[in-house]
């Protein structure tokens, strides 16, 4: 049975926050784009964060398994950014991490001490250790602590606060947040005149 590919909550941000939002919830629906492997090489193919990546055009139930593991670790790091009771999630992070390619020392037949190119990642390793790298690197640049969850009550959504007037994940978000606080102002207006105690004198 297919699953035709859903409208994928894709807002341009960072390769960080976009990973974190494939799952949606709100307070009519609940999307997770990890559900479907069909859904995840949309997702690669949409995003512009994952552009220029290299990742797998085809992504097995196994791989899904392993973004999900990563996924959850890092909203859970972005959700408590400042609590240090993140051990397990820091080890999926570092884990995933792992596989990028980096210097590593070897010998060369003549027996001599050199410098090579680490196991270059290929498959999902690809975007578990692109995803992984950022957010080692946010963290040391403390481009971390710019993470916002969107202040809409129905929405989950991060994003990397580009303005310190920002609140919202987009513009749709921000629309409906104050068309819901105009109607709850306006019902408690209307509320206080219908229940005003009516002072007319009495003939």
């Amino acid at each position: 049975m297919s699953n035709p590919i859903p409208d994928l909550p894709i807002l341009g941000e960072p390769l960080i926050a976009e990973f974190a939002n494939t799952l949606y919830v709100d307070r009519s629906q609940r999307l997770d784009v990890l559900d479907h492997p069909a859904w995840i090489s949309a997702w690669l193919q949409q995003a512009p964060c994952a552009a220029g990546l290299g990742a797998p055009r085809r992504v097995s139930a196994e791989d899904a398994a392993r973004l999900l593991v990563l996924r959850d670790a890092l909203r859970t790091l972005l959700t408590r950014r400042s609590d240090t009771g993140c051990t397990a999630e820091i080890a999926i992070i570092n884990e995933a991490a792992q596989s990028t390619a980096r210097r590593v020392l070897t010998v060369t037949a003549a027996g001599e001490l050199a410098v090579a190119d680490g196991a270059r990642p290929s498959g999902i390793d690809v975007v578990l250790s692109a995803i992984a790298g950022q957010v080692i690197d946010a963290v040391a640049s403390e481009t971390l602590l710019l993470n916002q969850t969107c202040s809409r009550p129905d929405c989950n959504l991060f994003y990397f606060r580009d303005h310190h007037r920002r609140r919202y994940c987009n513009m749709r978000c921000a629309n409906a947040d104050r068309q819901a606080r105009y109607h709850t102002r306006l019902a408690a207006h209307s509320t206080l005149i219908v229940g005003a105690p009516n002072h007319t004198p009495q003939p």
